[in-house]
């Protein structure tokens, strides 16, 4: 690997810490340790921490470079870390709850590991956590460090924000978290919390420490900050935070959070489209005839890596993981459906990454100079799928999003080199009842503008008619 390769610069989300940086190059993911970050990274490995982190599959494989070309990729670095690369990056206002509630344990579980080989975690970001499928899995070696007995939990603030703050949100308040996440990337502030939660909540000791009173606590500090050496108030000590918090107490906050977390429950009523796979309008004989010919496409196509667009439940993700599919990330406007989905997924052990996802604003490029996280656009193109499912998702975008009918099509079909997308008529029950108080202004809505557009595009290879009217056109570039 020439040492020109490097000069890309570090990964956009990697700029901040100055004890080293990440850099992806030729399909490979390397971590830089630098000066300031080498002797904690010494002391971590040596202890046996990260053996031990890996052995459990909480932390990502990784292994130290020893190869000479490589490291003369990186003249300052003074220690150079291979990753496992991790198929498809996420971030924290994509997740259902259930994936936030288990990276949240994940992080809990790997600091209080990490105590045990004298080790503490610098930090608490949820960014640091990836889904390998339904696994969560920690990515940066760079948050962990040498403990030094009595430390306050320097991560506590981060934590609340990024992993409690949302999770008691949607537990206690019923409110889901993610668009206020998407956008406020640091989280949600325990301020904000503390005004929204139900006054009964409060009276449980968690959210008394560290919701109510840390709220208190963030308050005074404010108030005192511009007095001349004035300590920041902690609801882990109920002091300044030149107080010391030995090991033990430590422990026993951590493990009380986490096994609070791990009680916390959904308390959302069902979404509009959870049952979506039981209440449709689909006869026996069209689901039949659907699944028959998702079967069909994944056994000739054997996609390594298809893109279910629309995803709902799972089910057809796991169809076309059954019939020849490699992995399958699907996504999903409703909540309640991509929660069944990952239920699905961790269940039955499926290659399947479900994620939240609006189709009409979806993720985007945003951070530190609007880099610092990659839209799902950016993202999808580094994943490189071989094929997309989209089944009955483009009504919902040209009707009731009113997204012209040409540019669906073009985004669909520009995607991957091939894929099924459905048709579903004026004439369907769902879309009449879509419509149904709605002034039909989509003229170009027809089978045959859809079919022009498509041929525009891509070759339509096969037709499935099913029962309803609806049509599945498989399609190859």
């Amino acid at each position: 690997m020439p040492a020109s390769h490097a000069s890309a610069g570090p990964a956009p989300g990697s700029y901040r810490d100055p004890r080293g940086h990440v850099y992806k190059l030729n399909g490979r993911v390397f971590r830089t340790v630098l000066g300031p970050g080498l002797d904690d990274m010494v002391f971590c490995r040596n202890s046996g921490f990260f053996l031990q982190a890996e052995e459990r599959g909480c932390l990502i494989k990784t292994k130290e470079v020893a190869d000479i070309g490589i490291l003369a990729s990186f003249p300052g670095a003074r220690m150079v870390l291979e990753h496992e690369c991790v198929p498809f990056i996420t971030f924290p206002y994509e997740w259902t709850f259930s994936q936030l509630k288990k990276a949240a344990l994940l992080h809990l579980d790997l600091h209080l590991l990490a105590l045990k080989y004298g080790v503490t975690m610098r930090d608490a970001s949820a960014y640091n956590i990836q889904f390998e499928n339904t696994k969560p899995v920690f990515i940066d070696y760079l948050s962990f460090a040498r403990y030094k007995e009595g430390e306050i939990w320097a991560g506590h603030h981060q934590f609340c924000e990024q992993f409690l703050n949302p999770l008691l949100l949607f537990s206690k308040a019923g409110l889901e978290y993610q668009t206020w996440y998407k956008g406020s990337l640091g989280g949600i502030s325990t301020c904000d919390t503390n005004r929204i939660l139900p006054w009964r909540a409060k009276f449980s000791p968690q959210i008394l420490t560290h919701v109510v009173l840390k709220d208190h606590f963030d308050r005074a500090s404010l108030k005192q900050s511009s007095g001349a050496g004035s300590e920041t108030f902690s609801p882990q000590t109920g002091r300044g935070e030149k107080a010391k918090l030995p090991q033990k107490a430590l422990e026993t906050m951590l493990s009380s959070l986490r096994s609070f977390i791990a009680g916390l429950e959904r308390r959302t009523q069902k979404t509009l489209w959870e049952d979506y796979s039981k209440t449709n309008s689909y006869t026996r004989e069209s689901n039949e005839r659907k699944r028959s010919a998702v079967r069909d496409f994944c056994a000739r196509r054997t996609p390594r890596r298809l893109l279910d667009i629309g995803c709902n439940s799972g089910e057809f993700s796991e169809i076309s993981l059954s019939s020849g599919a490699g992995q399958v990330v699907g996504l999903d406007l409703d909540h309640g459906a991509v929660a069944l989905a990952f239920n699905r997924a961790e269940i039955k052990k499926l290659a399947l990454l479900p994620l939240l996802q609006d189709f009409k604003n979806p993720s985007p490029s945003q951070g530190w100079n609007g880099i610092e996280r990659q839209a799902l656009s950016e993202r999808i193109i580094e994943w490189n799928p071989d094929a997309i499912l989209a089944l009955a998702v483009i009504h919902h975008l040209a009707l009731s999003g009113n997204i012209p009918l040409d540019q669906v099509v073009e985004w669909l079909a520009g995607i991957a080199p091939c894929g099924v997308i459905e048709f579903v008529p004026k004439e369907d029950l769902t879309v009449r009842i879509m419509m149904r108080y709605r002034e039909d202004i989509f003229p170009d809505y027809t089978q045959t503008v859809f079919e022009e557009c498509l041929r525009r595009r891509a070759d339509i290879v096969n037709r499935f008619m099913l029962a309803n009217g609806r049509i599945l056109y498989e399609f190859s570039r």
